[in-house]
């Protein structure tokens, strides 16, 4: 997926993630084909493949947005709270999308999205890096689904304050 500074790219791929937002709203994104895609978002296949190299790459870009920084840019979630603002200001940021997604059995995005941003986010050695994201990835990801399914979410401070059980060990 492009992450550059072109005004000009940027504003196509905003163009073709709002056309996939539309069409998604249509259909079932399973049978949305890149053609119908470009058709929605009136690019060429070549400006989209130049810009994505699937239609799982425009979901990521959706729900990435705000992660698509150089890495000095980046915030590193060295403490639970910044994991826990994180997480809620995505679900926020994100709560038209990520209905849709819930709603067409696509979690597996939302996880992806989640693993990226949570991977690109930890200073930490490869592996103990890579276990944080997975584990902060799957519950997000349960916590999504499970106010999607509701057609509410939370507010941020009662999402922030389980997500902060989660995080300190205070389920059990």
């Amino acid at each position: 997926m492009y992450c550059g500074c072109n005004p000009i790219a940027y504003r196509s791929q905003k163009q073709i993630s709002n056309a996939l937002q539309r069409l998604m709203r249509r259909k079932p994104y399973e049978t949305i084909s890149v053609s119908e895609l470009c058709r929605e978002a009136c690019v060429s296949r070549q400006t989209f493949y130049s810009l994505f190299s699937s239609l799982e790459n425009v979901i990521l870009f959706i729900l990435q947005e705000n992660n698509c920084k150089p890495a000095e840019e980046r915030t590193f979630y060295d403490t639970p709270e910044k994991v826990c603002s994180y997480c809620s200001n995505y679900i926020r940021s994100n709560r038209d999308i990520l209905i849709l997604l819930s709603e067409q059995q696509a979690a597996y995005l939302i996880y992806s999205s989640l693993y990226e941003a949570f991977r690109m986010g930890f200073d930490a050695d490869e592996t103990r890096a890579s276990l944080r994201a997975h584990y902060l990835a799957g519950a997000l990801t349960g916590v999504v689904l499970d106010n999607c399914g509701k057609k509410f979410f939370m507010e941020q401070e009662t999402l922030e304050s389980i997500l902060m059980d989660f995080l300190r060990g205070g389920l059990f």
